[in-house]
């Protein structure tokens, strides 16, 4: 987290953010080369650049940068933190495990809990209280700002979040914002703490007043939120990456809840008042429910909203019916690809003989990462002209590519969210594995929760053999295929998973609810 002042290499940062999410290549080296040549005895700046590249992908150089950074630095856990999150993405999740063990409790440590398929809802909820004790603020604490009771005064609604763009957040954040900006009882807030700005960032300062927090300290930020007299705040990263979490430590804001970018407790019993979940992902009277030291609300119809970008191609029919034989696919993040997972995969082509897999990420741009993903399925007998590996592309070119599938893949025990709901929206039928009591808590239950809301529960394995026996039963049958392909959109169109204005009507009267538990309100707020 930033702590105030923007560090003076912060600039070059941002021109290598930049040229990586235009595929700018040469401009980011040249920015690349700069930066390091000024600063590469600078353990800040090193690590600056390596947890920026860990975020685009350049998976053999960050490890190169992060040791070199541990050796500047031997005291600094940054480096060790950001080498732990590397081993997760890249097949040696034992060793980044052990490597956070080590280590004081971190918001890292929780993000690499959800990948394991033996790690607990409870396990989860323990790290993240041992975190906030962590960095709780010792008292005083801001001042305890009002609620406002009376309907005639518009409640101030404020959204915190490194998301804020084109990323799952920003994007599932958007209906919601769109279908509330009417609203004369009600006003928004943004809070962004991210490096970048494009095409979703402008669109929601239309509907606003934005602030940006990047280069301000946590308790700047929090003298901001209560300046601005929010009502509300909701933080929208929970434990991802540049939350500022430890912002609702200081209690900026009257009413303080955590909803969309993270998917289990905070761990912050006296920050947040409340969780935003429904009861597909986080069933009454569950493991996962008692894993929550807040709150919990629910939401009726699922916990969020979809809507496709503007850019969306159109469905085609499933290419197997062209190729003669059934390709499955998934464009999850590589943490995601654990041996568990990619043994279950193998186990399905052994079960389809002629079928491929093809991989799709950021991360897979690494050779290294490549090789070590053939080894793997060849110890499980799947030969590397099976798979097909592809690195990042832009977002209009990623979506046409769920034309060279025809099954989509969910990995478990984290599912896929935006993600799958992308599958989906293109006609491609999506395999899941019910989680039960797993440390990504909602996200191990979120393709359920998907596929339930569209009404197709028929795709929901309850075990890893009934995973291969669902995805090799939709793989014998390429006419169904198609078939389901072309009815899918429409089935979604129609589905709780789609209805904007339902969800945001259900989000009000949630967050009223909580406002009545904490604060007594009789009035009516958020009037329908």
């Amino acid at each position: 987290m930033s702590q105030g002042g923007e560090p003076p290499w912060h600039n070059t940062l941002k021109c290598i953010q930049h040229a990586a999410s235009t595929a700018a290549f040469e401009e980011l080296e040249a920015a690349l080369e700069a930066l390091l040549r000024g600063w590469a005895n600078n353990p800040a700046a090193v690590l600056d650049v390596a947890a920026l590249l860990l975020q685009i992908g350049h998976l053999s150089r960050v490890e190169e940068l992060l040791i070199w950074c541990h050796q500047l630095n031997p005291q600094s856990h940054g480096p060790l933190l950001n080498l732990a999150s590397l081993w997760l993405q890249t097949l040696r999740q034992e060793q980044s495990l052990a490597l956070y063990r080590q280590l004081p409790p971190s918001s890292n440590y929780l993000m690499a809990l959800a990948y394991q398929t033996d790690a607990t809802a409870n396990l989860a909820l323990a790290e993240a209280r041992a975190w906030f004790a962590e960095i709780q603020p010792q008292p005083p604490r801001l001042p305890p700002p009002p609620f406002k009771r009376l309907t005639d005064a518009p409640l101030r609604l404020g959204f915190l979040s490194a998301d804020l763009c084109q990323h799952p957040v920003g994007l599932l954040l958007l209906p919601l914002v769109l279908a509330l900006s009417g609203r004369s009882d009600l006003e928004l807030f943004f809070y962004d703490n991210s490096l970048r700005s494009d095409w979703l960032s402008h669109i929601l300062q239309a509907y606003g007043t934005w602030r940006s927090v990047v280069a301000a300290a946590d308790p700047q930020v929090a003298r901001q939120i209560q300046s601005d007299q929010l009502d509300v705040l909701i933080e929208l990263g929970g434990h991802t990456a540049r939350s500022r979490l430890a912002v609702l430590a200081l209690r900026p804001a009257p009413l303080q809840l955590s909803w969309l970018g993270y998917w289990a407790s905070t761990g912050m019993t006296t920050a947040v008042d409340g969780v935003l979940v429904d009861s597909l992902v986080v069933p009454p009277g569950s493991p996962e429910a008692a894993s929550f030291c807040e709150p919990l609300l629910q939401m009726a119809n699922g916990r969020w909203c979809y809507q496709p970008v503007p850019w969306m191609p159109e469905v085609v029919d499933p290419p197997c019916l062209s190729r003669g034989w059934v390709t499955f696919g998934s464009f999850n993040h590589a943490a995601k690809f654990s041996r568990a997972v990619l043994s279950c995969w193998a186990a399905l082509m052994r079960a389809v003989p002629s079928s491929r897999l093809l991989l799709k990420n950021y991360q897979l741009q690494d050779p290294k990462l490549r090789g070590s993903l053939r080894g793997l399925m060849a110890s499980e007998g799947i030969k590397p002209d099976r798979l097909e590996l592809q690195g990042p592309s832009f977002h209009s070119d990623l979506l046409l590519s769920y034309a060279k599938i025809d099954i989509a893949l969910d990995p478990f025990p984290f599912n896929g969210g935006f993600t799958s709901c992308e599958a989906l929206w293109l006609g491609v039928p999506l395999v899941t594995l019910e989680g039960h009591n797993k440390a990504a808590v909602m996200a191990a239950r979120q393709g359920v929760a998907l596929l339930k809301q569209i009404n197709r529960p028929e795709w929901v394995a309850t075990n890893e053999p009934h995973y291969v026996q669902i995805a090799a039963g939709l793989a014998a049958n390429p006419e169904a295929l198609r078939v389901l392909r072309h009815s899918q959109r429409g089935r979604m169109q129609n589905s709780p998973l789609c209805d904007q204005e339902g969800f945001s009507t259900e989000f009000l009267k949630v967050i009223r609810q909580a406002a009545e538990r904490k604060f007594g309100v009789t009035k009516q707020i958020f009037n329908p």
